[in-house]
């Protein structure tokens, strides 16, 4: 086992490198190209945007924006959950430099009211009428903050409207002072202590780990692909993979939750699917539940832990006997071709993050032929995913390895700490917490407790706050029984 572990940087970012660059970039190389579609709420067809379609639209945002008085560090208020409007205000701010603050949608009027207040925000966004309705309430304890704009009442229309008299010259004069370390976004996060703390996440924050991406799951992210974007935008998890796709020659389908989640996989036939824990439940949990308790359910719960070990002999090298094998073709075809049905008949990858997920289920989606599961790990601070499976290097079960320029090193109690260029710059108005979790060194600790084996690979053991030490003096991390247990059909919540 290892204490220390780094991967060499590869793709080094410049001062140019922005978040808007990448869509700069992509429209560049061709503005004719499909870089999203949005989900109509009514008749829940697809419609298609352009890169040069996407690229205009934010232009007119931004010029907007400008015309309303937000300059370079102005901050900005989204209070919505996701949408096609969503990530073009996103693009939008970071042409301009302004800094853009996320708000969950299922955050209360209070929480919100903290965050607009604490940022002093000058422009907001809501994404329907009672979020709208709560900025305006706020509006009136906020001196800066002016104008309440509503997505669903044709808000970035108002917008553009008012930026008509700014030219495409004082656009790219604004466009051309922003730079890779200036203050992007500011995030705000519970952590482990239950109090907010606004995380600034700079332009090279987010870009290093979107350069990552590109360079260790090629075929899964910088090659042709289609992305359905569920996760609420206010997550980093979700800007990432935003940005990942739009960036080099995806396709984003947004859609504003989950509620429709099996439909819309199968009209929108994503190639990957990103999603929590939680997601690959619901499908595993829908398919056994279709399945019943008859015979079918009784081949269902054979073929899940046929798949499962299918999956592990791979991993560990072992070869599969002419039985095994026969097994398998019967299962692949009575539920694997269920599954990927479900998920959508495009769909080669699932990655998932966000919290710990169950080995085995993990173990069950990648079994399946044609499906490769990918797990990864981050934290708002680190600009979501700074550990990673890669393609050539997938160890079910962990996290993966670092990123390129990403070092990661155990303490001595073994909490893993994080080092490299998406480190965040620190918290907004909170500079005395900063130290809580960044050291002299750089180093970020993470809270999370692990392992790092000799290939690199990072195993999640529990955090750090949960350690129960024993009458004899061990450390112990209940997360590792807590994951087992909660297995148990019986079994709902294990704590």
């Amino acid at each position: 086992m290892l204490r220390e572990f780094t991967v060499e940087l590869q793709h080094p970012t410049t001062d140019k490198d922005t978040i808007y660059s990448l869509l700069a970039k992509r429209t560049a190389r061709d503005p004719e190209e499909l870089v999203a579609q949005w989900q109509d709420p009514m008749t829940r067809n697809w419609h298609d945007v352009k890169a040069g379609q996407m690229s205009a639209r934010v232009r007119a945002v931004a010029k907007g924006m400008m015309a309303l008085g937000v300059e370079k560090g102005s901050t900005v208020v989204i209070y919505a959950s996701t949408s096609y409007d969503w990530g073009v205000t996103d693009f939008a701010c970071a042409a301009i430099g302004a800094v853009s603050v996320p708000i969950y949608e299922t955050d209360s009027p209070s929480q919100a009211q903290k965050i607009v207040q604490d940022v002093d925000c000058v422009l907001a966004f809501a994404g329907d009428s009672e979020h709208a309705q709560i900025l305006e309430q706020v509006r009136g304890s906020s001196p800066k903050l002016k104008y309440v704009f509503n997505f669903e009442a044709g808000g970035l229309n108002a917008v553009s409207e008012f930026g008509q008299g700014i030219d495409d010259e004082r656009l790219d004069q604004a466009i051309a002072q922003v730079k890779a370390d200036d203050l992007a976004t500011i995030v705000y996060t519970s952590g482990s202590t239950g109090e907010p703390k606004g995380a600034m996440l700079s332009n090279r924050n987010f870009v290093h780990i979107v350069f990552v991406g590109w360079d260790v799951l090629y075929h899964m992210l910088a090659a042709p692909s289609r992305l359905m974007l569920f996760l609420p935008l206010a997550h980093c998890f979700a800007r990432y993979i935003q940005y990942v796709a739009i960036g080099a020659q995806g396709v984003v389908g947004y859609v504003s939750n989950a509620k429709h989640l099996l439909t819309d996989l199968r009209t929108f036939r994503p190639t990957y699917l990103l999603g929590v824990p939680r997601v690959f439940e619901k499908v595993y949990n829908a398919a056994s539940q279709k399945a019943g308790t008859g015979l079918a359910g009784k081949v269902f719960a054979k073929a899940t832990r046929h798949f499962i070990k299918w999956s592990k002999d791979e991993q560990e090298g072992r070869g599969h006997s002419p039985l095994t094998r026969l097994a398998h073709a019967f299962y692949t075809k009575t539920v694997g071709n269920t599954i990927e049905s479900a998920l959508g008949s495009n769909l080669s990858y699932l990655a998932c993050g966000g919290a710990p997920m169950n080995a085995d289920l993990a173990h069950f989606f990648n079994g399946i032929d044609g499906i490769t599961f990918i797990q990864g790990y981050g934290m708002t601070e680190t600009a979501a995913p700074c550990i990673v499976n890669f393609e050539d290097a997938n160890e079910v079960g962990s996290v993966g390895r670092p990123g390129s320029g990403i070092t990661v090193r155990l303490s001595d109690d073994d909490e893993l700490l994080v080092k490299g260029p998406s480190v965040f710059m620190g918290y907004y108005h909170q500079p005395e917490l900063d130290s809580t979790v960044l050291d002299k060194d750089g180093w970020l600790h993470t809270g999370d407790l692990a392992q790092i084996d000799d290939q690199g690979f990072v195993f999640i053991t529990g955090r750090k706050k949960d350690v129960i030490i024993t009458a004899g003096g061990k450390n112990v991390s209940p997360a590792p029984m807590e994951d087992v247990i909660s297995t148990c059909p019986i079994v709902s919540q294990a704590v």
